[in-house]
Order: C-alpha cells, then sequence, then structure tokens
C-alpha cells in the first residue's frame, strides 16, 4: 500500500453507491515508533508513551465518531447499522480496515483524523505448482 498518494479518498472507491466497500483508512499521525523517528528527523524529541498516547487517541477520536454517525445520521441514503471497524491497525500503519456504504465514505472525513480512504483489496498468493 502507498501512502505517499495525492488523494484522501481512493478514486477507485464509488462514493455514490449505497453498496457495501470494505476500506481501510488511514489515521494521523504515524504508527508510534515511525512518529518518533520522524520527529528525531526534524530535531525534535518524541518519547515513545507520548506517540502511542498519539496513537490510541486517534483511534478513540475516530471510534467516537463513527459511532456519532450512528446516532446522529437519520438518512435515508444509506443503513448506519452497515457501518463496521472490523480491524484495527497500530503497528504498520495506524488505521483501521472497514466496511460500510459507499455514500458513508466521505463522512469519515469529519473525524479530523483521517489521512487516506484505500478500496481494501482482498490478496490471494498462492504456493508455486511443482513441476
Amino acid at each position: 500500500m502507498d501512502t505517499n498518494t495525492t488523494f484522501t479518498i481512493s478514486p477507485d472507491i464509488d462514493v455514490n453507491s449505497p453498496e457495501l466497500v470494505k476500506v481501510i483508512v488511514e489515521f494521523y499521525p504515524a504508527p508510534a515508533k515511525i512518529e518518533v523517528m520522524k520527529q528525531a528527523a526534524k530535531g525534535k524529541k518524541l518519547s515513545s508513551a507520548a506517540a502511542i498516547e498519539k496513537v490510541e487517541q486517534s483511534h478513540k477520536a475516530f471510534k467516537e465518531h463513527v459511532q456519532s454517525l450512528k446516532i446522529q445520521k437519520n438518512s435515508t441514503e444509506y443503513n448506519v447499522e452497515d457501518i463496521n471497524i472490523t480491524r484495527e491497525y497500530k503497528k504498520a500503519i495506524n488505521g483501521v480496515a472497514m466496511t460500510l456504504p459507499g455514500l458513508a465514505v466521505k463522512d469519515l472525513l469529519q473525524s479530523g483524523v483521517v489521512k487516506h480512504i484505500f478500496k481494501d483489496y482482498e490478496v490471494k498468493v498462492f504456493p508455486p505448482i511443482e513441476t
């Protein structure tokens, strides 16, 4: 997954569709170890504990935002109960995997912690066939 992108929402996500889509949402800041190294490269000191706390806070803020969408959104465009976080990431990237209606994807940006939203493609690796 290339995170050096020029988009916030991946262009291959149909944000005008009520159909469910699987996405990976990347948050600000970077994972703790990476954020510590980024700050050090800038000549700034950031403790591991502070970096971990920033990651935890981004997850908390995002979950609260998703919950508020479920409570506040009285939408006929999509069913808010279809918005589900399926996995959390804190090491390789800071973010979550989730399933939601395409129409709801833009609403995620209002959380204030979203850096990128990628379509979650299933990748399969098959072992080589021995001949």
